[in-house]
């Protein structure tokens, strides 16, 4: 995730494509094949990865377990404010692991800045979900192809 200048925003201008959405809308979802870029334009758009979570689970399984199973997660393997974390679900497997569905926000995006830029240039599909975090915002979106082409341009020089 990157940003852009005000001279490099104006050169894109012909080819960026507007889209104003409301609190909650998803722009792109984790996984989907990445075929735009994505610059805001207003408002403030949350990056949240969903995480799968298994552990070897111990027969006592109440509520107050799975929080402590939970916080050892959050303690020992991945490293993140436990603030950032949304659980989903908790279920246990059949071969006797606890696993946990969490969404883990990592980053606020506002005007200026980029998303989905690394995927395309991995062609990869995109490692997070971007959704409108403000009331109201706005997103450019540019294609993929447009990106590299310009990116391929930028760099000859």
């Amino acid at each position: 995730m990157s940003q852009l200048s005000k001279i490099q925003m104006v050169k894109l201008l012909p080819f960026l494509i507007l889209k104003e959405v409301k609190r909650n809308s998803i722009i792109c979802r984790q996984g989907d094949p990445a075929t735009l870029v994505f610059i805001v334009n207003s408002g403030e758009f949350t990056i949240t990865k969903r995480q799968e979570l298994h552990k070897k689970e111990e027969r006592d399984s109440g509520s107050e377990q799975k929080k402590n199973i939970l916080k050892s997660f959050l303690s020992s393997d991945i490293t993140v404010d436990a603030s950032a974390v949304k659980t989903r679900r908790f279920k246990l497997t059949n071969d006797g692991k606890l696993q946990v569905n969490c969404d883990l926000n990592l980053s606020l995006l506002g005007p200026g800045r980029i998303f989905g830029d690394d995927n395309v240039l991995a062609d990869e599909p995109y490692m997070a979900t971007m959704r409108c975090h403000s009331s109201h915002g706005s997103v450019f979106s540019l294609e993929s192809e447009v990106f590299l082409r310009l990116i391929k341009k930028q760099n000859a020089y």
